[in-house]
């Protein structure tokens, strides 16, 4: 150990540089990276042979996802809950108990159900096998539930998100992601047997009376 005594510690970092400087490379990356995604989500084509690829608008979507990790999750949970003040919904849900003793499991249900057709490629066995568990459970009430309150259900996952992150995050959605939001749930409405769903995200208008006068929670 010898050789440290000759070593010139007044030349070697204090550790308040060596922290700042680290900090700085992080903040610098992070953005580089941040907008390295951004230009992917923006540029990358979506049809392939005059057909949109759904696959690519869901790689994009997970792109997009991974941009607001944190607000995405929360606002897709707000929207979620957004649904039980459709009138008709939650007088099923208080009829047939499920804001109950099961409203724990039922919410940790439907995540685990959303998350699953979400993180999976819209047509991959995953993602087509919750839908089906949906649907089974949205079958027991056909007739109670009208196509309405599920376009209306339907438009608060898609324009949720999009409100959050111009309210809260550090950008807003541009047009392409608010369009990848839209096309991947519009896709899942569509596998639900949803009719009249709208081309474009106009969707978001829908619902427009049942949520008249109401808080606007996202």
């Amino acid at each position: 150990m010898e050789y440290l005594r000759y070593l010139d510690y007044s030349r070697l970092p204090n550790d308040r540089s060596v922290v700042i400087g680290c900090v700085a490379a992080f903040v610098v990356f992070n953005q580089l990276l941040r907008y390295r995604r951004y230009r992917l989500i923006n540029h990358a084509p979506i049809v392939t042979d005059k057909q949109l690829d759904m696959n690519a608008v869901h790689t994009l979507f997970l792109h997009s996802f991974a941009g607001f990790p944190w607000s995405m999750g929360k606002s897709l949970g707000f929207a979620l809950f957004r649904t039980y003040g459709i009138p008709t919904i939650s007088r099923l849900l208080v009829k047939t108990a499920e804001f109950g003793a099961s409203a724990v499991k039922r919410g940790d249900d439907t995540g685990l159900i959303i998350d699953t057709f979400l993180e999976n490629a819209p047509n991959s066995e995953e993602s087509l096998r919750a839908i089906k568990r949906m649907n089974y459970i949205h079958d027991q009430y056909r007739g109670k539930i009208s196509n309405d309150d599920f376009l209306y259900t339907l438009s608060v996952f898609v324009f949720c998100p999009i409100r959050w992150m111009r309210k809260y995050e550090w950008r807003a959605m541009s047009p392409r992601e608010e369009e990848l939001h839209f096309l991947i749930w519009r896709d899942i409405g569509e596998k639900m047997g949803i009719d009249k769903i709208p081309n474009d995200t106009r969707i978001r208008e829908m619902g427009r009376e049942v949520r008249r006068g109401a808080h606007d929670i996202c």
